[in-house]
């Protein structure tokens, strides 16, 4: 369990990612210590993470009996007046990539009165499996922030792609007026530049429309429940993510 800060603007604000045991005999020490640090805070409180807990029938696609953890786990929601957050995108966050799988939701984010007077337009949705067995979880709060311009990166990939060369040449070859042999290649690297940007948010426009085409498709199988299980057991990766827009 992680117990971090954040400032801004001269506020507090107090954020806890957890990641809850897989085995029943520690479960009981770790909300006993989350009981702890809800009564303790006393800043607006975002937690959440992979819980390992589910809290209602509902959480699980097959027949499921609540338990200690369960009930312990409610009355901290409760006590603190926690809310948790309704999941965008689906219901379950987790699956043991079965033929028949049991899909359970293990992973949620709960706020405080206080966070959600601070960012009332707080989110949260699940984004497609890709590796792990846990679904991503994407925060939004819906705060406006200035954008910064990106600085020009040059892509070592767009040296494999089929049309670089010749573009390249194209824009080298354009006759430049200058005399000086520094000024003509000082305009000659500029040209190469401007090209690159805008060939490259192209190239880029079209990988993520591809993605998006990918994930959407993957959205689809979920909801379905057709999703296949994976040929092999992909490493656990980090499923919480914490975003300000």
């Amino acid at each position: 369990m992680l117990w971090s800060k954040t400032k801004k603007e001269k506020k507090t604000r107090s954020i806890v990612t957890v990641y809850g045991p897989t085995h029943e005999e520690n479960r009981e020490l770790f909300l006993s210590e989350l009981s702890q640090i809800c009564s303790s805070c006393k800043n607006p409180l975002i937690l959440g993470g992979d819980f390992n807990i589910l809290s209602f029938n509902s959480d699980k696609n097959k027949n499921f009996s609540e338990n200690k953890a369960t009930n312990l786990l409610n009355w901290i929601i409760n006590t603190y007046e926690l809310r948790d957050l309704p999941l965008l995108g689906g219901k379950y966050t987790w699956s043991n990539n079965q033929q028949n799988p049991t899909l359970e939701k293990l992973d949620r984010i709960l706020i405080s009165d206080d966070w959600e007077k601070l960012f009332p337009l707080t989110n949260l949705r699940k984004l497609p499996r890709e590796l792990s067995d846990h679904n991503p979880l994407l925060l939004c709060t819906e705060q406006s922030t200035y954008k910064k311009s990106k600085a020009f990166c040059f892509e070592t990939s767009w040296l494999k792609h089929q049309e670089f060369l010749q573009k390249i040449s194209e824009i080298w070859d354009v006759h430049v007026r200058e005399k000086d042999a520094v000024d003509k290649w000082c305009i000659k690297v500029n040209r190469v530049k401007i090209f690159l940007k805008g060939w490259g948010m192209s190239l880029r426009g079209h990988t993520k429309k591809y993605k998006k085409c990918l994930r959407e498709e993957l959205e689809i199988l979920e909801k379905n429940g057709r999703r296949q299980p994976f040929t092999s057991s992909p490493s656990r990766k980090e499923n919480f993510y914490f975003v300000r827009n």
